[in-house]
């Protein structure tokens, strides 16, 4: 994508090329667009989570209920909860990864099961019983990126994860992409070519400081989840017992979007 008089010039692999007013990169994490705004690159956080499905039919009758399920522990945490109208459990177990060469980030790079189980096969309750139970995995590697303090040109911007990638811990990368097209969207309603640059300027200014907050909050939740048994995690728990409510995450869950407008013009007085 590269920026020319009056709009964009895009070049695609294939050798086609083409021109457009704006372009909004929300090509993910490895974002070909914001390169050519930033030249950072994916961040890897030591950490990979172990996903999969498991039949509820190889468990015990406790995974039939309906409910989200969350294990703290040293150094890592698990989740399982159930999907298909209850015919299977998905479960996500997050673990630091093995220094050295960081993984390559993939949804679908698979995962040993028996590494799974080295790690959780002890833990109480439900998660014996899944890790047991689990015959292939998928491992994926969690990366982000540092917050921008700029993500639009005059003609060029950036949505989701090509703006704000950040790791699962507040479970927050499909909202705040949801959010970042309602206010983009909202921004650019009824705008000529001519405005682009104030309209573009005016949507990073309103969501660079609500995704950073997030990216970093993610971060370190990542530590906080994972705290060793002693004080800290008392404190933790105590804290999480009292604060799960939804009223206690409003600043997350009662944003409102697309309700943002561009300042009107002021009035021309009269000569």
């Amino acid at each position: 994508a590269l920026p020319e008089e009056g709009g964009v010039r895009l070049a695609f692999d294939d050798g086609s090329v083409r021109t457009a007013d704006v372009v909004v990169g929300a090509d993910g994490i490895h974002s070909t667009v914001r390169e050519t705004l930033n030249t950072d690159a994916p961040v890897f956080s030591g950490l990979g989570i172990y996903r999969g499905l498991v039949p509820v039919t190889a468990l015990p009758p406790a995974a039939r209920e309906r409910l989200v399920r969350l294990w703290l522990g040293p150094g890592g945490h698990f989740v399982c909860y159930p999907v298909a109208s209850g015919a299977y459990l998905s479960y996500a177990a997050t673990v630091p990864l093995a220094s050295g060469t960081p993984p390559r980030e993939s949804w679908s790079r698979p995962g040993d099961p028996e590494a799974l189980r080295g790690v959780f096969g002890a833990w109480s309750g439900l998660v014996a019983d899944v890790v047991a139970a689990v015959d292939a995995t998928h491992l994926w590697a969690l990366y982000d990126r540092p917050p921008l303090r700029a993500w639009s040109t005059d003609r060029i911007t950036l949505l989701g994860d090509a703006a704000h990638p950040m790791l699962p811990f507040m479970a927050q990368g499909a909202n705040q992409a949801i959010e970042d097209a309602m206010d983009l969207a909202a921004c650019l309603t009824g705008a000529g070519a001519e405005e682009m640059p104030a309209r573009l300027a005016r949507y990073e200014a309103m969501r660079i400081p609500r995704t950073a907050e997030i990216q970093r909050g993610s971060r370190g939740n990542a530590g906080i989840l994972h705290l060793a048994d002693g004080p800290a995690q008392r404190r933790r728990d105590a804290q999480m017992a009292v604060h799960a409510a939804l009223r206690d995450r409003t600043a997350l869950y009662a944003h409102e979007t697309g309700r943002s407008v561009v300042p009107a013009a002021e009035p021309v007085a009269a000569g």
